[in-house]
């Protein structure tokens, strides 16, 4: 369901995957849903609710980030395995009813949070298992987009926002990595005014604090890196031990390219730029799931994680706004 941005993306993985098969897309566009199943050569559904009295049987929510509620308990109503892109949510409340729609009609619930399969990360997770940089005390991401990731690429950036689009990956890879529990603390700042300028009300940057039991977690995020920066997306992650450090760095992964045609010096081909197309190991999670809902197992990434990066990020917003600490633990035991 939606075949914008990442959604044509979920629908090749399914057809390319040995254990599934692609039925059909949504999306309100039907125009839309119209060429990308006549490209695919499957069926367009004419509606949410016909999709979800379909013969379907895992369908993923690639929706824009704020409207994934509503298709998702839906979905769930109509016996559906779930497969929601990130983040999960945009509130908490969606987060909570979604993933209690899923245990009512108990289905398979999950997040296509596909850093996790990731080599690079896989390594690290490997490393930390293994104590080679001792206890984990602290970790730092920095994370980012060039400006036209929310000036061109996104129709909806106004109604998301830096933190929104790319922390779910950053948070769910910390608490996976290490294995830390639930977030006491959150502290935020953010900055507003570049993108206001060019008509998107959400804010720029963000710096964020979150205090895990026994780990300090500290984030930078940008969506106003200008275009002639050499990456599309930034992202590089540290973790400092007790006796050692580990650090990510996914800014350069190896390609890199100075193009007089293109004028621009970057790390990824020009083509990504115009279209941003994941690679292949994203689709471990979609994968997975498939797997799952064949085998009877749980899902690669419960929608209970996802809910909590959710939880972090809206105490973010909630920090900035009033410009102090938010305790997640009063939350909790509310």
């Amino acid at each position: 369901m939606g075949v914008g941005l990442l959604g044509e993306q979920h629908a090749r993985a399914y057809q390319g995957y040995a254990r599934s098969r692609l039925v059909g897309v949504y999306d309100r566009d039907q125009a839309r849903a119209r060429a990308v199943a006549e490209r695919l050569g499957v069926r367009a559904f004419a509606s949410l609710g016909d999709l979800a009295s379909s013969e379907a049987e895992l369908v993923s929510v690639a929706t824009p980030d704020f409207a994934h509620r509503e298709p998702a308990e839906e979905l769930a109503r109509g016996g559906k395995h779930i497969l929601v892109e990130k983040p999960l949510a945009t509130t908490s409340e969606h987060a909570a009813a979604i993933v209690a729609a899923a245990r009512r009609a108990n289905r398979l619930l999950s997040v296509n949070l596909g850093s996790r399969c990731n080599p690079s990360f896989v390594g690290a997770k490997e490393s930390l298992a293994a104590g080679e940089i001792g206890r984990v005390v602290a970790a730092h991401v920095r994370h980012g987009d060039a400006i036209s990731v929310a000036t061109r690429m996104l129709g909806w950036a106004s109604r998301s926002g830096p933190h929104w689009f790319l922390f779910p990956h950053s948070i769910d890879l910390v608490r996976w990595l290490t294995g830390v529990g639930r977030a006491t603390t959150v502290y935020a700042v953010e900055t507003r005014g570049v993108l206001a300028a060019r008509g998107i009300d959400c804010a720029d940057t963000l710096r964020a604090i979150v205090q895990f039991p026994g780990l300090a977690l500290s984030l930078e995020v940008s969506w106003i890196i200008p275009d002639v920066w050499p990456h599309l997306i930034e992202f590089e992650l540290t973790f400092d031990g007790s006796d050692g450090r580990l650090r990510v760095d996914r800014s350069r992964i190896g390609f890199e390219l100075s193009s007089d045609v293109h004028k621009r010096h970057m790390y990824a081909r020009p083509s990504t730029w115009e279209h941003f197309t994941v690679p292949d190991f994203y689709w471990g999670i979609l994968r997975g799931t498939v797997d799952a809902a064949l085998d009877g197992g749980p899902s690669p990434i419960v929608g209970e994680d996802a809910q909590h990066a959710v939880e972090i990020i809206e105490a973010m917003d909630r920090s900035a706004r009033v410009g102090a600490a938010v305790d997640l633990t009063v939350a909790a035991r509310l």
